[in-house]
């Protein structure tokens, strides 16, 4: 994102927001785009745009920080989340009598990396242990997750988290927004 870019949507914010700015300085006025810019060096415009419009859609009465508006921008594009993967893990473990190693190849390549055959088996066999490595599961999960996220938003190579319909659908809709605010709609 540029400068410029970042001052577009500063000002979408100072409308949104009017009260979060009120008392800001000319300072504040001009630092703060620089250091959204520079925060989102890496990132499409119109990702960033796009979050820009949930958060505001959330109807919260605060403007947001910019961890928050990252936060949006890698759940726009993501593949996954711990609760998903879980989810289809425990759907293996219910539903696939044997065989458990094909079905761990079509999971994404962190639930590949955290649960093998072995596992499965012994969610199946053993009361209670797939509760007991549920919660092991979730924060490794996340942690290799948002390990790859900021590699992700550092290098600015987004497909690495990105699933290729989600991303190029944000992409899109992004695109039509930021059409849509140039001509005055």
């Amino acid at each position: 994102m540029t400068k410029e870019q970042a001052e577009a949507i500063m000002n979408v914010l100072f409308i949104a927001y009017p009260n979060s700015y009120k008392n800001w300085k000319p300072v504040q006025h001009s630092l703060a785009p620089k250091l959204w810019a520079n925060h989102f060096q890496n990132v499409p415009v119109e990702l960033v745009m796009l979050a820009v419009d949930k958060y505001i859609d959330s109807d919260s009465p605060f403007a947001p920080s910019l961890g928050e508006i990252m936060t949006l921008v890698k759940d726009s594009i993501s593949r996954y989340d711990a609760d998903t993967a879980w989810a289809q893990v425990e759907w293996i473990v219910r539903n696939v009598p044997e065989g458990y190693s094909m079905r761990l190849k079509e999971l994404d390549d962190i639930t590949q990396r955290l649960v093998k055959s072995d596992d499965i088996r012994r969610f199946k066999e053993v009361e209670g242990a797939m509760e007991k490595a549920k919660y092991g599961f979730m924060q490794r999960y996340n942690k290799i997750r948002a390990e790859r996220e900021d590699t992700a938003i550092k290098t600015g190579k987004l497909e690495m988290i990105a699933d290729t319909s989600k991303y190029q659908r944000a992409i899109s809709t992004a695109d039509l927004r930021l059409i849509e605010t140039k001509n005055g709609r």
